[in-house]
């Protein structure tokens, strides 16, 4: 069982468990939305548990990222989320 940080921004804890995944089955959060909001960051910590075939499993969306396919679709949630957010803020 591993925690983040409560402090915005803060994945050290994401990527410790990512770095020891090769003990564990998986990882399961929350939401898609506790993953970084930096699309880079974000890729490469879902490439990384896949890279090890392991899985990522997300609660409130019912999602389970196990192969790019389902990665691709985490992602395309986070677009969504990011031009309503900017439309709803009149950007």
């Amino acid at each position: 069982s591993a925690t983040e940080y409560a402090m915005a921004g803060s994945f050290l804890i994401l990527n410790q468990t990512i770095d020891n995944i090769e003990e564990l089955d998986g990882i399961v959060a929350y939401s898609v939305f506790q993953l970084p909001t930096q699309n880079d960051v974000r890729k490469l910590a879902l490439d990384k548990v896949l890279a090890r075939k392991k899985e990522f499993h997300f609660a409130v969306e019912n999602i389970i990222v196990h192969d790019l396919e389902t990665a691709e679709r985490v992602d395309r949630i986070w677009k969504i989320k990011h031009v309503s957010t900017n439309w709803l803020a009149g950007d």
